[in-house]
């Protein structure tokens, strides 16, 4: 079972995620991702397709104890703030990294 999540963590996103992702991020769109998988498989996933940066929460059952979709995903994330900046998303995303 292991073999088969650890290669769940080196499957390549598709080609069109990551201008995707920064095409919203340049709106000033926060970006969440909600995930069934634990948090580590989710953090290597998103580190092996370099998209950490990228995504400002990732949330995992690990986080919620539930399956998704139930409406306590889209709650647990407690994200009604005004969008950021692409200036305060970049300072989060370096202060992540640093991490």
């Amino acid at each position: 079972m292991d073999q088969v999540l650890d290669a769940f963590a080196t499957l390549p996103p598709y080609p069109d995620v990551k201008p995707s992702l920064e095409r919203l991020l340049a709106r000033g769109i926060r970006l969440a991702s909600l995930g069934n998988g634990s948090k580590q498989v989710a953090d290597k996933l998103f580190e092996n397709a370099g998209l950490s940066s990228l995504v400002e929460l990732r949330l995992s059952i690990d986080d919620v104890k539930h399956w998704k979709p139930p409406p306590s995903w889209s709650r647990s994330c407690n994200v009604s703030a005004a969008p950021m900046s692409v200036e305060q998303r970049r300072a989060a995303a370096a202060e992540r990294e640093m991490k």
